[in-house]
């Protein structure tokens, strides 16, 4: 369980306890293990209401957040909503807050998903003729052209085609 939710079930064993069972432990813990809770939980809960007079936890110790502001997080979302592929180490330096914690913030509160940008092959307007059978089917499939995708396919003998015109061009020495 999270603790909200018990801290919800140690108030209902309260005041069932108080209200309803008139202040009989074993009727209580009975009633709850009926519910497959703890028998050892429900004794600690009902001792910390006897000892303090109500069903209150203790508040979570250590220092409080105070870089999670409301401000803050819109910012994180302003950024990444208008450019997608800014870098985290960009935006972190901005906001002046460390990267890990942009992220914590970024992923787990905000819900924005995570990419790293990546490089694709290098792209020729050939490809497409140039590739296999099999894979033209494929592309044919997934990219038809009235959709106005692009689908960069390539495989091994494109590179050493490539490496070659380079070579050719003296751009590359090999």
């Amino acid at each position: 369980m999270k603790r909200a939710e018990r801290e919800s079930f140690a108030q209902r064993v309260c005041h069932y306890y108080e209200h309803i069972a008139n202040k009989d432990k074993f009727r209580t813990v009975c009633h709850f293990a009926d519910e497959n809770q703890n028998r050892r939980s429900l004794y600690n809960i009902l001792s910390r209401y006897e000892r303090t007079g109500n069903s209150n936890y203790k508040k979570i110790s250590g220092r409080p957040v105070s870089k999670r502001t409301q401000k803050l997080c819109s910012a994180i979302e302003k950024m990444f909503k208008n450019d997608p592929n800014t870098p985290e180490r960009a935006v972190a330096a901005k906001l002046d807050i460390c990267q890990s914690y942009l992220h914590e913030l970024k992923v787990k509160r905000l819900g924005i998903n995570a990419h790293k940008c990546k490089t694709v092959p290098y792209y020729t307007h050939d490809q497409k003729v140039r590739a296999k059978t099999a894979c033209r089917k494929i592309v044919d499939k997934r990219a038809p052209k009235q959709s106005g995708k692009i689908i960069v396919m390539d495989d091994e003998t494109s590179w050493l085609l490539i490496l070659l015109t380079f070579q050719e061009q003296s751009i590359l020495p090999l």
